[in-house]
């Protein structure tokens, strides 16, 4: 299974750009076109479980995915996990994104 962290995250007009770096598994960064596909987790709420926050999933062998249509002046928390037909990855650390004012 692959691990993931997030690198760096871009802001520009609500849409957040997460770009994650690939730290355990089969591929690496020349041979990512193997990647089975990840889930990015985010909510403005911490203290829900993971399984409760928003989701968005990407497929295949991009390494960097955008999250649109977030509030202004908001805290957000983003985690990553991998995924395939065996099932998820584990959960990258949180990383904390707090969005400008609109």
């Amino acid at each position: 299974m692959y691990l993931f962290f997030v690198r760096k995250i871009t802001f520009i007009s609500m849409l957040v750009t997460l770009i994650l770096v690939l730290v355990s598994g089969t591929a690496n960064e020349y041979n990512y076109h193997c990647l089975p596909g990840y889930i990015i987790y985010y909510t403005t709420d911490a203290t829900r479980r993971h399984t409760d926050w928003l989701i968005d999933v990407i497929d295949g062998n991009r390494l960097s995915a955008t999250i649109r249509d977030l509030h202004a002046d908001s805290t957000y928390y983003f985690k990553v996990a991998s995924r395939n037909k065996a099932g998820h990855g584990p959960l990258s650390p949180t990383v904390i994104f707090h969005t400008p004012h609109g």
